[in-house]
């Protein structure tokens, strides 16, 4: 009986650790993929714009009961330092290379529809157990040169910090490192992905 009990036990912890393998090396595809011109896009050398943050109406509805304005706009301006940070960091492993040059591409990256779960309001040592996703977005990342698109990929992306449905504990921290991790994924989806040029 011992013995059943011990396998059935061990075949759970198996399926729970293959579904949380999965979800880390799952590479997802994007709603929009498109290089318009690839002569520029083959160009490595790009300057990047800081991350532009436009956080979701129900989102800001539910917090401007509790945060006043000042508030909501540190909050927008500590995730587009961070995550301009996270995104010179994921287009150099990508290999490219920052530069003011004028040849260069430029970068921008939008997060529209934004939402954060984890308590970044209530200061870096407060911490909360809670099962939901530590956030959300749409991402849009735009390759121009001048006044002419060269590429964009687009996608809405989920936050998590570990398994679906677990109890996980989360703090301001925690969160934005979550927002990285979700960055760095998109990033290396949308420049690994197979692009075609549209008709």
């Amino acid at each position: 009986m011992l013995n059943k009990i011990s396998r059935f036990v061990l075949i759970c912890i198996s399926a729970t650790l293959a579904f949380a393998l999965s979800a880390c090396t799952h590479i997802g595809t994007l709603e929009q993929a498109n290089v318009y011109n690839a002569e520029y896009f083959a160009n490595k050398q790009v300057m990047v714009r800081p991350v532009s943050i436009e956080f979701s109406s129900h989102w800001l509805r539910d917090h401007r009961r509790d945060h006043t304005q000042r508030d909501i706009d540190k909050l927008k301006q500590r995730y587009s330092d961070s995550l301009t940070r996270s995104l010179i960091a994921h287009l150099e492993k990508q290999g490219f290379t920052i530069s003011s040059a004028p040849s260069a591409q430029v970068a921008q990256l939008r997060i529209t529809q934004m939402r954060i779960s984890a308590p970044d309001f209530n200061g870096p040592l407060s911490k909360l157990y809670s099962n939901e996703e530590h956030g959300a977005g749409d991402f849009a990342l735009t390759f121009t040169h001048g006044e002419h698109k060269v590429a964009q990929f687009i996608d809405h992306r989920k936050v998590m910090q570990g398994m679906a449905g677990q109890m996980n504990l989360t703090n301001r921290s925690l969160n934005q490192h979550a927002f990285d991790r979700t960055l760095g994924r998109f990033v290396r989806d949308a420049l690994t992905v197979q692009h075609s040029a549209p008709q």
